[in-house]
């Protein structure tokens, strides 16, 4: 860019009309007689032309914006931690909140000479952030080497449901949950994300920890409610250990059973269990049965089939993809009869392939397809379920039926960690009916708005006044934290990112500058004076 390119319009008026004028200066001042010192003269009266120029239209100018990062933080963040993210970053100088604010009180035109602006902590004050938004402003919130951030996970799950918890640690250790004694995952982290998962099995108000290196750091509630019970038919030609005891499984967890076997060449014994719908949700058959009556009306009906109790998975396979439709394949992958899995049950020695039309469940050992058929390849998983571990047992079973049969009315999206005070968004989707509010037991009323995507979804928002477990209607609830740090961190992040559209692009490329007006004025009395002087003399 030419030097030219960087003067204004105004700037520009004002020069030629200074040529202008100064060329009239110029041919008065040398064609009159006697007159003594005309150059200096003649400087002089330019100059004070200029200066009442500048003085009434301010003469400016462009320069290029500064392009150069700076960091503020606040006092508490170490040191080192400063250094490690202003050398990622390759920022320019670094301010503490305090000294950061100093600047912009002396002299708030300084934050057109900086760049970007990252801020690193937490707690930041919102005028004071939006002295810094035409800027840009980054959010890097800081919490100890040993705590989570960014810490996400469901405030409600339906019952059965693998619910996934994900943070960041930045440090390297052991990262476990656990429920009372029981250790539901565990994994190493690495100081980045981490991702853990276990099955909800309670009802209501769950309470869990997680531990870094043995040590408690966090507390998650998550409230769960009960799934819509299923009415389960299962045909059971050979009914043995493995079916009978997923039947009583299925009448426990609340869902109705009726169980059909085969006793003789026409003749079938019937066995209800918790009063069973005449229709029903879930079939669940051996592979003797893919060609019954019953199995090819539920295909048809594209309603949901498990298949289970499977003999030889290598000839049982194409038979389940003949009949029902399906494109399952496995790979084998020992020669022995069975192997155990992690949870301790026993499979055959053979794995799902994954494809595009098949999604693999419990370690490739359960594939579902179209979300509607199901096929296992354990062989035993009753002896978890009748030694005690019914959490193992569950976790089994609750994965692939909740594949097969994801369908739910009414279901409410919550994340975690709802903090007091600040505002919660809440998605309602698979609504059986059009809402537009509700009115929470406490009074509190949360306005939805429809999703511009989906018909039955619908959106809003509401702020929790309260700590502790609040009723979100007659049959949910959540949990509500007023965990400083947390509740500091978000309310600085939803600060910064309500300017993003603000802030994207906003740093111009060209600052537009000028002469101060203490500085105009001062120089106009300056010439004045050396006017009035070079006549006295």
């Amino acid at each position: 860019m030419s030097k030219l390119q960087n003067i204004s319009f105004l700037g520009t008026i004002q020069l030629i009309l200074l040529g202008l004028l100064s060329a009239s200066l110029v041919y008065y001042f040398w064609n009159k007689k006697d007159q003594k010192r005309k150059g200096l003269k003649i400087a002089l009266h330019v100059l004070l032309i200029l200066s009442l120029l500048n003085l009434l239209f301010p003469f400016s100018w462009y320069v290029e914006a500064k392009s150069g990062k700076i960091i503020v933080s606040k006092e508490n963040v170490p040191t080192e931690v400063i250094i490690r993210i202003s050398d990622s970053l390759k920022t320019k100088a670094i301010f503490t909140e305090s000294e950061i604010k100093s600047r912009i009180k002396e002299n708030a035109d300084w934050l057109k000479n900086i760049g970007e602006v990252y801020v690193v902590g937490n707690d930041f004050e919102t005028k004071y952030l939006s002295d810094l938004v035409p800027n840009g402003v980054s959010f890097i919130p800081y919490f100890e080497k040993d705590s989570i951030q960014n810490l996400k996970y469901p405030a409600v799950a339906q019952q059965g449901e693998t619910v996934e918890v994900w943070g960041k640690i930045a440090n390297i250790g052991t990262l476990t949950a656990k429920s009372v004694n029981t250790t539901l995952d565990s994994i190493q982290t690495n100081g980045n994300v981490f991702r853990l998962s276990f099955p909800l099995l309670g009802i209501g108000r769950n309470k869990f920890e997680l531990f870094f290196n043995q040590m408690p750091i966090e507390t998650l509630e998550i409230f769960s409610f009960r799934p819509k019970p299923l009415n389960v038919l299962m045909l059971l030609d050979n009914p043995d250990f493995e079916s009978k005891t997923l039947a009583n499984w299925f009448a426990k967890n609340g869902h109705t059973v009726e169980i059909k076997t085969q006793v003789a060449k026409d003749i079938k014994s019937s066995t209800k269990i918790n009063k069973p719908a005449a229709d029903f949700d879930l079939l669940v058959i051996h592979p003797s049965d893919l060609r019954n009556a019953i199995t090819k009306s539920f295909s048809n009906q594209n309603k949901s089939v498990l298949v289970m109790g499977l003999n030889n998975p290598a000839e049982d396979l194409p038979n389940i993809n003949k009949n029902l439709g399906t494109a399952f394949s496995i790979k084998k992958i020992s020669s022995e009869s069975e192997i155990e899995t992690n949870e301790g049950a026993l499979a055959f020695p053979y794995l799902f392939d994954k494809n595009n039309r098949v999604k693999t469940l419990s370690g490739d050992i359960m594939a579902a397809e179209n979300q509607k058929i199901g096929v296992s390849l354990y062989s035993e998983t009753y002896p978890l379920y009748l030694s005690g571990d019914s959490l193992g047992y569950a976790n089994i079973w609750q994965k692939i039926i909740r594949q097969i049969y994801p369908s739910q009315k009414d279901i409410y999206d919550i994340k975690a960690p709802i903090i007091k005070g600040l505002s919660q968004k809440i998605t309602l989707s698979n609504a059986t009916k059009s809402v537009d509010k509700l009115v929470t037991p406490t009074k509190d009323t949360l306005l939805f708005t429809q999703s511009e995507f989906n018909e039955s979804t619908f959106e809003g928002s509401l702020s929790f006044q309260k700590q502790g477990w609040q009723k979100l209607n007659d049959s949910l609830e959540v949990f509500v934290t007023d965990k400083k740090d947390y509740a500091e961190a978000k309310r600085t992040s939803e600060y910064v990112n309500s300017f993003a559209e603000t802030l994207t692009g906003s740093k111009a490329e060209r600052i537009e500058k000028e002469i101060s007006l203490w500085w105009r004025f001062a120089f106009a009395i300056f010439i004045f004076g050396f006017i009035w002087l070079e006549q006295k003399l």
